[in-house]
């Protein structure tokens, strides 16, 4: 369904809240960003091309800071949310703020003696220029793609690319200052940090912290549009939901393309996949598998479209989850596991809160039910056979990815797990059946790797798009590190990137996760 324009502000408004929860700051964070940078654009007389790409530039700005970085789990206690929520309002050129802040945020019931020692070694990577730049690089670089493949406008990705700058140039990754940043990233570094501010610390703070950070953080001409009248920018942003609010305000444009709801829930998908090594590619991976299911099972075309766009959705509640439990190997304890369950809640809740996405919520939080009642989180039969179709193609995909402590399964284990489980009354026959005949025509029909990838370039895609070091792929192929380096400068050069961030979005586009890593 190609969306009008009227439509877009709603579901990048839904896009934005997936992305406020993944990143640990309140839902709809982003949208009162927007609705600042909204009204500083019409302070500042700002052209309607910047105007439109400061607002959304604005909206969707934590949209790539879902790139899994596997190391910070261990040196935030487990608790990224905290640590990404602190960095978000810390002045980061400013080592004394940043560890106030990470120290308020960051696993605040901790044990005092391990929070002192996780704040030391985060001091140590903050201060480490080549860690940083790949962090805030492949942030940005996420965010730029996603919004490239939602149809957004130039203005808006490149703000985007400019995340971390800052006005005085000791940003990152490039340490871009003044006149050559551009204005909607002026307007959205100032914007979302100060709507954080509001919302974690109440408005007179947030203003002290416009004063304190302009010229330094931010630039001092959007800083001043900022203490004018900062009562009057805010004006009826107290409610409890921006969302009416939002889309009054928001400005009309012109997508790129034509943009589908299915694109926009496509993207919802790939925000929350990147939390997780393990997950990467996987809403993409059930679309794909649920549409060639429902074909083969004579589903009407608007039933498989709808499939798709709640295969996409379904793990938006794991947003809302520590990246610690979500690459916790088994076994888990009742509280982890039903922490855990909670995922499903918190699709269906996401999805309600938006008109686009509702009516997909029942069916995308469904994916944990089982025919026989076992499933969760309602504990219901799901006797309607799209509705576990769409379970089963999820159940599927996730045993032909590694998980926690588990290796990926081959086709013919994945299908023969399925089989045991319709024996044993967890779903109908003919939708394994479906799930299986599906699978096994895609297996029989894939052709060439793209780009011209060799297969093992094609492995070190994967295993760089999971986080994994040089050293780690190499003793994950049983090669040596020189010979990835040299795999590592072929793959770039052959994908046209030199980010393991795109690299991963690049893995996901062309489905490569389960074809060249998972067992045939």
């Amino acid at each position: 369904m190609t969306l009008k324009k009227n439509q877009l502000p709603e579901v990048l408004g839904a896009l934005s809240i997936v992305a406020d929860i993944g990143v640990g700051v309140p839902g709809e964070t982003g949208i009162g960003a927007a609705i600042l940078a909204g009204r500083i654009g019409l302070r500042l007389g700002l052209s309607d091309g910047e105007g439109v790409a400061a607002f959304y530039a604005s909206l969707l700005r934590y949209t790539g800071c879902s790139v899994a970085i596997p190391e910070t789990v261990s040196l935030t206690l487990g608790d990224v949310h905290g640590y990404q929520r602190a960095l978000s309002l810390a002045d980061l050129a400013d080592p004394a703020d940043t560890r106030w802040w990470l120290d308020r945020e960051m696993a605040p019931d901790g044990p005092a003696e391990s929070r002192a020692e996780a704040l030391d070694r985060l001091d140590g990577v903050h201060s480490t220029a080549e860690v940083m730049v790949a962090i805030t690089r492949s942030h940005c670089d996420l965010a730029r793609q996603l919004a490239g493949e939602i149809g957004m406008p130039s203005g808006v990705k490149d703000a985007l690319d400019q995340i971390y700058e800052r006005s005085d140039g000791r940003g990152l990754p490039a340490g871009i200052s003044g006149g050559d940043l551009s204005i909607p990233a002026r307007v959205m570094h100032v914007t979302t940090a100060f709507e954080l501010q509001r919302r974690k610390m109440g408005l007179e703070w947030a203003v002290a912290q416009v004063r304190a950070r302009k010229g330094g953080q931010f630039c001092p001409g959007i800083c001043d549009a900022v203490l004018s009248d900062p009562d009057g920018l805010v004006a009826g942003m107290d409610a409890s939901s921006l969302m009416d609010l939002f889309l009054d305000e928001a400005p009309e444009f012109e997508a790129a393309s034509d943009l589908t709801l299915a694109a926009i829930a496509r993207a919802c998908g790939l925000n929350v996949d990147h939390r997780s090594v393990y997950t990467l590619g996987h809403s993409s991976a059930v679309a794909d598998l649920v549409v060639r299911a429902a074909e083969c099972s004579e589903l009407n075309e608007s039933m498989r479209e709808t499939l798709r766009i709640a295969a996409y959705l379904h793990d938006v509640g794991k947003a809302g989850l520590p990246a610690a439990l979500l690459d916790k190997a088994p076994p888990l304890s009742r509280a982890e596991q039903t922490q855990m369950e909670q995922h499903t809640y918190l699709t269906d809740s996401i999805l309600r809160a938006t008109s686009a996405f509702a009516p997909y919520a029942r069916l995308a939080s469904s994916t944990q039910e089982r025919a026989d009642g076992s499933g969760y989180h309602r504990q219901i039969r799901t006797p309607e056979f799209h509705v576990q179709l769409l379970a089963a193609c999820d159940a599927y995909c996730t045993l032909r990815q590694d998980g926690p402590g588990r290796k990926a399964q081959s086709v013919e284990q994945a299908s023969g797990t399925l089989l045991a489980e319709s024996k044993a009354g967890k779903w109908d026959p003919m939708v394994v059946r479906a799930v299986c005949h599906a699978e096994s025509g895609h297996q029989a029909s894939l052709g060439a790797l793209p780009n011209g990838l060799s297969k093992r370039e094609a492995e070190v895609v994967c295993l760089m798009a999971r986080g994994l070091s040089n050293k780690e792929i190499a003793t994950e192929l049983f090669i040596s590190p020189k010979t990835v380096e040299h795999h590592v400068g072929h793959v770039y050069d052959k994908i046209g990137t030199r980010t393991r961030a795109s690299a991963a979005l690049f893995a996901v586009r062309h489905r490569l996760v389960a074809r060249t890593l998972a067992p045939q």
